[in-house]
């Protein structure tokens, strides 16, 4: 027996005839009029068949204005147990565990243990996880370190890690994969993150994992984190008053930070430490202590714009064969700048200008043949240039 809504009776304009059963339902209080076939009568009753829904699975908050067309409603106490209910619930091929608007209370981590699932809410300002005092863990958890999974999104709602009433350590989003079990094709998309404790979402050993749209705010250690992460990108991200990195990407290769935003991004605005064949483009960070530090091969810092924060504006440490392009940096305390121990290196066509230390610094004998050229370095406290490298070739940078 078919049951049609009345906006979709409009929507498609269907006729009603001798084969068609059809109710008129008021999700309010589960009544409605049912149009009967056989005596071509429309009769008052209290509906309790939901209209069918492939692979979507929907789960109400307490305070959520529809609770009768919802497969699974929460109390306000432990509401992760009706939200993993629903994960089991869906079938084997997976699908869409479906967030009502309203406010979810979290006391244990949700726990995601299989491929192809979408949590996803009715928004980043709708749809509300909210991380209880005293809870201390994780929000959302996809994997366990010891499995490998496949498509699992996470989208569309805030996570409020509640941060001032936890102790211990706790993540907004995290998918947590282990050596030999990778997390494949994953991503977290439109989320609000705020108020952890630790970090707000984080990768390990993702493959082709994607962030994007998302924000940070008011998180204690790191915005965004990639940990052994391969051919991965966070995009159009924000990462707002942060503990100690904005972005941190640790033993990550092939991979890419674009468009994205630091404020206040704590120690480090972007981070990369065992870093290779990355590129980070396009990017802004004010405040802070260093606008972006690399350590690794073969990367890409270009097209960013780094302000105001108390070390230097781009570090490269332990990197070589990276290029430095197209940069705009100023007001920081120490260098715009600073290349220490490592070779092979290229800048060019920066703007370093208002720092307090020098516009580029090749700070050390041991970065060799590093490329200098067409660099603007005006206004630099202790001077436009400082060359102690060996081998550094040095031309047409503006130096007065």
């Amino acid at each position: 027996m078919p049951l049609v809504k009345l906006w979709q009776l409009l929507e498609h304009k269907k006729t009603i005839d001798d084969h068609d059963d059809v109710e008129i339902v008021n999700p309010a209080d589960g009544q409605g009029l049912v149009y009967e076939a056989a005596t071509a009568l429309w009769r008052n009753k209290t509906i309790t068949a939901k209209f069918a829904r492939a692979a979507t699975i929907v789960v109400a908050a307490s305070d959520a204005k529809d609770k009768v067309n919802a497969d699974y409603v929460c109390d306000g106490v432990a509401d992760e147990a009706e939200i993993e209910a629903a994960i089991a619930a869906l079938p084997a091929g997976g699908g869409v565990v479906q967030l009502s608007e309203g406010t979810f209370y979290i006391s244990t981590p949700i726990d995601v243990l299989r491929s192809n699932v979408m949590i996803r809410g009715m928004g980043a300002g709708l749809t509300r996880l909210f991380l209880v005092n005293g809870a201390n863990c994780n929000v959302i958890v996809v994997g366990n370190g010891a499995v490998s999974l496949s498509n699992v999104h996470v989208r569309d709602l805030t996570v409020d890690g509640n941060g001032e009433n936890q102790t211990g350590a706790s993540t907004g989003v995290y998918f947590y994969g282990g050596s030999g079990c990778n997390l494949y094709d994953c991503s977290v998309v439109n989320v609000y993150v705020k108020n952890m404790y630790s970090d707000g979402v984080r990768f390990s050993y993702g493959v082709r994992a994607l962030v994007s749209g998302c924000w940070a705010v008011n998180v204690g250690n790191v915005g965004y984190y990639f940990r052994y992460c391969m051919y991965s990108v966070i995009f159009l991200c924000v990462a707002d008053t942060v503990g100690t990195y904005g972005y941190y990407y640790l033993n990550t290769n092939n991979s890419v930070l674009s468009s994205c935003v630091g404020y206040s991004p704590g120690l480090f605005g972007f981070y990369g430490s065992s870093l290779n064949d990355s590129v980070v483009v396009g990017c802004n960070f004010y405040g802070g202590g260093y606008g972006v530090a690399v350590a690794g091969n073969r990367n890409v810092v270009s097209g960013c714009v780094c302000r105001g924060g108390s070390q230097h504006g781009i570090y490269l440490i332990g990197a070589y064969n990276c290029a430095v392009t197209g940069n705009v940096v100023s007001g920081y305390s120490g260098d715009g700048i600073r290349v220490y121990s490592e070779d092979f290196n290229v800048l060019t066509g920066n703007r370093c200008t208002g720092n307090g230390g020098y516009g580029i610094n090749v700070s050390s004998a041991y970065a060799d043949r590093t490329f200098v050229h067409g660099n603007e370095l005006l206004g630099n406290g202790a001077g436009a240039l400082n060359n102690v490298g060996t081998g550094t070739d040095l031309a047409d940078n503006i130096t007065a």
